[in-house]
């Protein structure tokens, strides 16, 4: 194996673990909401891109041809679950930015969880595929 290809691969493994971490953090507050009651929003926060911005964000690929994305942050928006702020991409100047808060039930919110998990267990997925092109996992 190449040096640069297992590079490659201990990058996709420190990514694969910080989504784990995540998916044990959303799963912790479902178990929390399930268990107890509690009052529940939401804050959803949109960055209308300006199309300077839009330029300036290019697709970038990886070795195998796919799209490079950034895992800790695949939307540009940031989520507080649990006491846990998972990271948020800096604003530019020339960006505008609106937030709507919406009150939840717990049926709602688990529903709202249970999209995040199946969405970073599918980044998860991804990931370990690339692993096995690589030859690192079987």
């Amino acid at each position: 194996m190449k040096l640069k290809s297992l590079k490659t691969a201990n990058k996709i493994y420190e990514q694969i673990q910080q989504l784990d971490k995540e998916i044990i953090a959303i799963e912790k507050l479902a178990m929390g909401i399930a268990n107890n009651p509690h009052e529940l929003s939401i804050t959803l926060k949109a960055v209308d891109l300006s199309e300077k911005a839009k330029k300036e964000s290019k697709c970038e690929f990886d070795e195998d041809g796919s799209i490079r994305r950034d895992i800790s942050n695949p939307f540009g928006f940031s989520f507080l679950l649990g006491g846990s702020c998972f990271t948020d991409r800096p604003k530019k100047d020339d960006e505008k930015e609106s937030k709507h808060k919406f009150d939840l039930d717990d049926k709602v919110a688990l529903e709202v969880l249970g999209v995040l998990i199946m969405n970073r267990n599918a980044q998860r997925n991804d990931l370990l595929s690339k692993l096995k092109r690589y030859g690192i996992i079987d």
